[in-house]
């Protein structure tokens, strides 16, 4: 295996597990050229190296595979490792073409105003208003203080 070679087998491993990572897959880099796919025509139109991406992607794929599945040397050069290092800073910054992607249906999404949290009331199932937690301590407390009094009274007799 050539230097140069080695070189693109390291830098796909790690592009690879981020994009593992990204996507909680085991399929790294295939998943991430699978979701441009999905998003070709949308993301071609709006985002300037969409398509650079992808073609750049599918051939360092094709590229690991050869590396990994093969004893021949392989065609890559020094522009295939520039591409990865570049495109693995990129991702670590948000700026790959699906980052790109949604931040762009983010800002495009209209925003709701926030509405004002109200409080709920309790349904009631009598003709009574609701009995708030302060109004039946009082009661309680003065039942009870009633009751301390007439013990007292009682107990005098």
């Amino acid at each position: 295996m050539l230097k140069l070679d080695r070189e693109l087998f390291e830098e796909f491993k790690r592009v690879d597990a981020i994009c593992r990572d990204m996507f909680s897959s085991q399929r790294g880099v295939s998943e991430y050229i699978e979701q441009m796919e999905r998003e070709f025509a949308y993301g071609k139109q709006r985002i300037p190296l969409w398509e650079r991406d992808y073609r750049s992607l599918k051939r360092v794929r094709w590229l690991r595979n050869q590396i990994a599945h093969e004893m021949t040397a392989t065609d890559c050069t020094t522009d295939d490792v520039k591409y990865l290092q570049a495109f693995h800073d990129r991702l670590l910054h948000q700026k790959d073409p699906l980052a790109v992607l949604r931040r762009m249906r983010r800002a495009a999404r209209p925003v709701a105003p926030r509405q004002q949290a109200t409080p709920q009331r309790r349904v009631s199932y009598s003709n009574q208003e609701p009995v708030s937690m302060g109004t039946g301590l009082l009661w309680g407390v003065i039942v009870i203080g009633v009751l301390v009094v007439l013990g007292v009274l009682l107990s005098l007799k």
